[in-house]
């Protein structure tokens, strides 16, 4: 039996990475992040995973590692854990949550339960 070409490795790499990712749009670039009880402010989405999100948001967020968080991202809300926080550019952060789905929830009750967190 012959080996795999490179090319057939990589689109069958390619195919692992699609099947272990949320399901998404094209155009879902942004994720909302409650943070705290204060109103959800915009993240771009870096890089995603069937269990975890990296989140491109401004250093000011007051996010470090082991700081628990809402996110809306595809049609979804995740009770997520920064597991990883290092800069990114000019006053930007590179954070790497992991993520539970949680049912869907009305925007009111991610805040109050964003308050608890």
């Amino acid at each position: 039996m012959a080996e795999p070409s490179k090319a057939e490795l990589g689109s069958q790499a390619e195919e692992r990475r699609c099947g272990s990712r949320f399901a998404r749009l094209p155009d879902d670039d942004f994720a909302a992040v409650w943070i705290g009880s204060e109103e959800p402010q915009l993240a771009e989405v870096h890089d995603e995973s069937l269990h975890g999100i990296s989140l491109i948001i401004d250093d000011d967020s007051g996010i470090g590692v082991g700081c628990e968080v809402h996110i809306v991202y595809a049609g979804a809300c995740h009770l997520a854990r920064a597991m990883r926080v290092r800069p990114h550019g000019s006053g930007k952060l590179l954070i790497g949550f992991a993520c539970e789905q949680l049912p869907e929830l009305s925007s009111e009750h991610i805040r109050e339960s964003s308050a608890k967190v």
